[in-house]
């Protein structure tokens, strides 16, 4: 196959997931729990817990590893983690065997910028007292940008 096929494909591959993340930013799911124990991969380990009464995920592909990503959703507060967040934190997990949290964000409308940035505050005091020598990241999953992390060093 040529390369000028194989980047056609490519680039028709990101087409195709712009597409659907449109999608879900145009009819959110509610309630789709898409991101718990089950549908993981059996080599993670994943920790469920909750906080404020809002529940999230700690998932981890080695032990010994000091690195750990809070993985913001998409949307922040208006939308849920998609399939797609599962997909990327497994990746990080077990190709840079990191620690990856995904915090389950109050959702918009039922409440406001103020309480979720709260929350957070919550759930990374948490992080930082269970995993004293990890080093954060803060990792952000961009609408049009479809598998593009920025990560920010923050230490705990």
């Amino acid at each position: 196959m040529s390369l000028k096929i194989q980047m056609i494909k490519f680039l028709a591959g990101f087409g195709n997931a712009e597409k659907k993340m449109e999608a879900e930013l145009l009819a959110p799911k509610r309630g789709g729990n898409v991101i718990d124990r089950d549908h993981y991969n059996k080599k993670i380990r994943v920790k469920e817990w909750s906080v404020d009464g809002f529940g999230g995920v700690t998932i981890n592909g080695s032990y010994t590893s000091q690195k750990h990503i809070l993985m913001l959703p998409g949307g922040a507060y208006t939308l849920e983690p998609s399939s797609r967040y599962l997909e990327l934190s497994e990746y990080f997990a077990l190709s840079h065997q990191m620690k990856v949290t995904i915090p389950f964000c109050p959702l918009s409308p039922e409440y406001t910028a103020l309480e979720v940035h709260q929350y957070l505050l919550h759930v990374y005091s948490r992080l930082i007292k269970e995993y004293r020598e990890d080093q954060f990241f803060l990792g952000r999953f961009f609408r049009r940008r479809f598998g593009t992390f920025f990560f920010t060093g923050a230490s705990g």
